[in-house]
């Protein structure tokens, strides 16, 4: 059982490291060129390890980033989205405040701007996502109108036929005619080959 545990850890830790470090391999330019599509998206392709990959997709509206981990089982990835779903929802917990103000003892979200948790079986596979709002970074979280930028969608997709786990991270500009839902009906494990 330790064991496991260690592993879940491990697993954890890398995934986390992968979104950290995302970004800068498409940057500084380790990107593979090939014709990768995901979803629809002609998207930059890039690789830390045999079995993590990384895809990219801008435009003027969205910004679309992919981690994809390959050759998972489905109880270690099934453990991975729980604890990065219980961390996410954690921090839209009403918390104490460092210190006690004349007006604030609690600070929270507003309903209107926490991120909402869905789940679903897709085809081939179980999706969880969250539905949220951005700022101008990308950083889903937004907790008021002025600094929400983007419509935001965490999703966690994972394909036990094909043995991998998928954090996508998407991002629709809020002046976008188009709805996140268009997006996410497109998560399907038939469209990530």
């Amino acid at each position: 059982m330790r064991k496991y545990h260690s592993q879940v850890k491990v697993m954890l830790g890398i995934f986390i490291l992968t979104g950290v470090v995302f970004s800068g391999y498409v940057l500084f330019g380790k990107n593979i060129s090939d014709t990768s599509s995901r979803f629809g998206y002609a998207v930059k392709h890039s690789s830390l390890t045999e079995n993590i990959e990384f895809y990219e997709f801008r435009s003027e509206h969205e910004y679309l980033e992919i981690t994809e981990m390959r050759q998972i089982n489905q109880e270690i990835a099934e453990q991975l989205v729980d604890e990065k779903v219980m961390l996410f929802l954690s921090l839209f917990e009403r918390q104490r405040v460092g210190y006690k103000g004349q007006h604030t003892e609690f600070i929270e979200c507003p309903d209107k701007f926490k991120p909402r948790l869905h789940e679903s079986l897709i085809t081939g596979g179980k999706l969880r996502y969250f539905i949220g709002f951005a700022n101008d970074r990308y950083v889903l979280g937004s907790c008021d109108q002025e600094t929400s930028k983007h419509y935001a969608v965490n999703a966690f997709m994972f394909c036990p036929s094909l043995g991998r786990l998928l954090d996508i991270r998407y991002f629709q500009s809020m002046t976008s005619a188009d709805s996140v839902q268009t997006f996410i009906d497109k998560l399907t494990c038939e469209n990530i080959n």
